[in-house]
C-alpha cells in the first residue's frame, strides 16, 4: 500500500531478472548447466512470482475492495504456470523438430545422470533433479512427437516467436513493470492480472 516501496521493489526485481539471465549465460559458457541448477532456478522464479501475484492482488483489492478480485490471483498464477509449461513444450518441439542444439534444452538436461547422494549439496541437487525429471516426464511425450516429423510440423520462426510472449521472462517483466508503473498509475497491477488471466490464456489457446 506504499507506492514508493512498490517502485523500489520493482527496480530491485528487474535487476534480479538481469542477474538471472547472467547466471544462465555464465553456466552455459562454463558448460556447468545441470538439471539441479535449472530446477532450482525455476523454483525460485515461481516462488517470487507467486509472492508478487499475491501482493499485486492485495494492492488491487485495497484499491477496489471487491471480493471477487481475489480470484484473479489463482487464475493469473494457474495461467502463468500452464502458459510457461506449454511454452517449454513448444520450444523443445521446435528445437527437436528443426535439429537445433541448445545447451539449456530440457530434453538434453533430462538425459544427464543425477549426482550421487554424498554431501548435502549433492543430495539437494539429486532431489531437484528428480523434481525436474518428473516435470519433464509429463512434457516429454508431447515434445518427442515431431522427432520423426518434418521441421514445418513443429512450427516456423514466427510461430515460436509468438510463443515466447508466453514464456516465464515475459511474465516476470510484465509483473515487475506493472509494479513500477503502479507508482504513477495505480490500476497497472489490475491490468497486469487481467492480461495474465485473460489475454495470455486466450493467446495460448489460439497457438
Amino acid at each position: 500500500d506504499r507506492p514508493v516501496l512498490r517502485l523500489v521493489s520493482a527496480a530491485l526485481l528487474l535487476g534480479s531478472v538481469v542477474l538471472d539471465c547472467v547466471d544462465g549465460q555464465l553456466a552455459r559458457a562454463r558448460k556447468t548447466m545441470s538439471p539441479g541448477g535449472t530446477a532450482f532456478d525455476t523454483v525460485m522464479d515461481v516462488v517470487v512470482s507467486l509472492a508478487m501475484l499475491l501482493a499485486a492482488t492485495s494492492v488491487v483489492w485495497q484499491q477496489h475492495e471487491t471480493r471477487w478480485l481475489w480470484l484473479l490471483a489463482p487464475a493469473a498464477f494457474v495461467g502463468y504456470a500452464v502458459q510457461c509449461f506449454f511454452f517449454d513444450v513448444a520450444k523443445e518441439r521446435y528445437l527437436v523438430g528443426h535439429g537445433l542444439a541448445y545447451a539449456s534444452s530440457k530434453t538434453v538436461l533430462a538425459d544427464q545422470t543425477a549426482p550421487e547422494a554424498g554431501n548435502g549439496q549433492a543430495r539437494g541437487q539429486m532431489i531437484l533433479q528428480r523434481l525436474f525429471d518428473q516435470y519433464w516426464h509429463v512434457a516429454r511425450g508431447l515434445t518427442e512427437t515431431p522427432r520423426t516429423a518434418a521441421p514445418g510440423e513443429s512450427g516456423g520462426p514466427l510461430y515460436i516467436r509468438a510463443w515466447t510472449f508466453l514464456g516465464q521472462g515475459t511474465h516476470m517483466a510484465t509483473l515487475y513493470g506493472a509494479a513500477a508503473v503502479s507508482y504513477f498509475w495505480p490500476p497497472a497491477l489490475y491490468v497486469c492480472l487481467l492480461v495474465f488471466a485473460v489475454v495470455m490464456n486466450t493467446m495460448m489457446c489460439v497457438l
